[in-house]
């Protein structure tokens, strides 16, 4: 307890150094924005992303295969500045784009390709054992395996 407000006053300085480092306009800040939100690796048939691909994800936003890859990263790059960002991962003021913002998020944050992952449970944690790790893999390489390209 006596240390609480210490590690409050840390824990802020932390946070604004992190996201200063990161914003828009920095080196770092710019270059990340430049990243693309999803890589199609065609050689050898891999989609890459921070976090998963849902099955809607999947089946809605990427069966046209690179044609798909290119439209979201397309739309990724022109809303990925800090002063559009938070809008567009919420759906607002992009008109009939409404919807692409929260494909990005799902891309960035969607958990439900890792093994394990159908038994976790509410206090944060799941069984380690990967006995769902065949059924994953094939729900994930069915969905995509109809991508074209």
């Amino acid at each position: 307890p006596q240390y609480r407000a210490l590690a409050r006053e840390r824990l802020s300085e932390y946070i604004d150094a992190y996201l200063n480092t990161y914003r828009s306009g920095t080196v770092l800040g710019d270059w990340v924005e430049q990243r693309p939100i999803i890589h199609l690796a065609e050689d050898v048939r891999t989609v890459f992303v921070h976090g998963g691909v849902s099955p809607n994800v999947g089946m809605s936003h990427l069966s046209q295969g690179k044609i798909s890859v290119e439209k979201l990263n397309k739309i990724w790059w022109e809303h990925s500045h800090e002063g559009k960002l938070y809008d567009f991962l919420n759906g607002r003021g992009m008109e009939l784009k409404d919807i692409m913002g929260h494909v990005v998020y799902e891309l960035l944050t969607y958990r439900g390709n890792h093994p394990g992952y159908g038994k976790w449970e509410s206090h944060g944690t799941f069984d380690e054992d990967e006995g769902d790790s065949d059924k994953v893999c094939e729900i994930l390489h069915d969905m995509l395996s109809h991508m074209e390209g």
